[in-house]
């Protein structure tokens, strides 16, 4: 079969970026084809079991077993969140963050695949002292499988939040906390992790617990640079000003022009 045949019958079940990444694995990205190659049976089988698993619902990262992001591939399952294009903007801001304050220690709160630690760490070109966090066990050992593959040194820690840390043992905090409505956790985001997402009625569960712990396991001068959901700007505001243990020095918007994430400076004592 062709795949010009094949992509005739099947290409509207896929969007145009997951078609991409599934026509790259299964012709292996450093090799070139085009739409009149013939397709081996290792292939079509590989094509037509991530069209039928697709059409249910399931993620194709989830498929496949792995993701882009930042530029890097990670193994993904579903113990893990699959990372998105807007969180690439929040490591983007950590490493400017770290390079123009010259900090030296970074948690990574709530890791997942730990694919944030790992891109920040492959970003800069010193060596700085960094600890991805996760509650899930499994999660952690999928961390692990991406630190093994990407040859770094990055401590993994079975923590609930900031429990497992000392106070003042960090000058940089990232976090991609869960912060979906409990309602609106459907369609393909039932495939996730629960744990991942879930985060009360109004999706600030997390985000509210962080933002009044996190400035004691903050250094002096210290940092959290925290994603967001696109409504809750106003009510983060709110409770920064509520707590005042923080200055906000930016919002951080998406691709889209929503604010999703918001970079918190610690007052100082």
């Amino acid at each position: 079969m062709k795949l010009t045949d094949w992509l005739l019958e099947n290409k509207s079940v896929f969007n145009d970026t997951d078609l991409r990444f599934l026509l790259k694995e299964a012709f292996n990205s450093s090799h070139l084809f085009t739409d009149d190659a013939i397709l081996k049976q290792d292939q079509l089988d590989l094509l037509n079991n991530a069209k039928r698993l697709h059409k249910r619902g399931e993620p194709l990262a989830y498929i496949l077993g792995k993701e882009i992001f930042f530029g890097l591939e990670f193994k993904v399952d579903d113990s893990v969140l699959i990372p998105r294009k807007e969180t690439e903007l929040i490591c983007l801001k950590a490493i400017d963050v770290i390079e123009q304050k010259s900090l030296n220690s970074v948690l990574d709160l709530g890791c997942g695949s730990a694919n944030m630690a790992i891109s920040i760490i492959k970003s800069i070109d010193r060596k700085i002292f960094a600890v991805a966090s996760d509650i899930s066990p499994k999660a952690l050992k999928t961390a692990e499988l991406n630190v093994i593959a990407h040859k770094i040194d990055l401590k993994l820690v079975n923590s609930n939040l900031l429990s497992s840390f000392k106070e003042k043992s960090f000058e940089l905090i990232i976090t991609n906390p869960p912060y979906v409505e409990k309602d609106l956790i459907r369609g393909s985001l039932v495939f996730e992790p629960r744990i991942a997402l879930e985060a009360g009625e109004d999706g600030l569960l997390y985000i509210r617990e962080i933002i009044s712990q996190a400035h004691r396991y903050l250094k002096e001068g210290g940092f959290i640079i925290m994603e967001i959901g696109f409504r809750h700007k106003e009510m983060v505001e709110s409770l920064v000003k509520d707590i005042k243990r923080y200055d906000i020095k930016e919002w951080i918007k998406d691709y889209g022009g929503h604010y999703r994430g918001v970079v918190l400076a610690k007052i100082q004592n």
